[in-house]
């Protein structure tokens, strides 16, 4: 076991186990602003019936999915050792569906970029939602996924930023 290791083990792994609120979860996990949250609260003040979550999915903030996944399931996932591939977790929180797994799967074995650097460069997820994953499922893969991830969103926006270039430099051109 290598010091990263034995270091998340002593110092991350108690802090991930203790229970956190949803609302915790989904500021976390980038998925909410704090004034969808606050808003979210004074809702449940005057709708009590109503939980956390169905208050936000009924704003169109988060789907249903999403937070029964974080209400019913996540703690006893990451309680888990054995962990499943990052897309199982995405989908099962309704944050990705089946179809754009099978894209950044294919896209994958041409690009040998790891998944969720493919779902961030795409748009599925934001770049805080993977390194929440990844923290809580897959800790020893977060500050290498990390690096590739925001080195990949450089060169991207690098190639935006020259056919942008390039587009206008003929459009000048054809206008002259």
């Amino acid at each position: 076991m290598s010091k990263v290791e034995k270091y998340i083990r002593k110092n991350c792994l108690p802090q991930i186990y203790k229970p956190k609120s949803l609302g915790v979860l989904l500021r976390e996990a980038n998925l909410v602003s704090a004034e969808q949250i606050e808003r979210a609260l004074r809702y449940q003040i005057e709708y009590p019936d109503l939980s956390l979550g169905e208050i936000l999915a009924l704003q169109g903030w988060v789907r249903q999915k999403t937070s029964d996944f974080f209400v019913q399931d996540w703690s006893k996932l990451i309680a888990l050792k054995e962990r499943k591939a990052l897309g199982y977790y995405l989908e099962r929180a309704g944050l990705i569906e089946e179809k754009e797994i099978k894209k950044v799967l294919a896209e994958q074995e041409v690009s040998n970029l790891k998944f969720g650097t493919l779902a961030v460069l795409k748009g599925y997820i934001k770049p805080e939602t993977l390194d929440f994953f990844l923290f809580y499922l897959f800790p020893e893969e977060l500050g290498e996924s990390h690096q590739r991830t925001r080195k990949s969103l450089r060169k991207s926006r690098q190639r935006k930023r020259q056919l942008i270039a390039s587009i206008m430099k003929r459009t000048k051109s054809s206008i002259l």
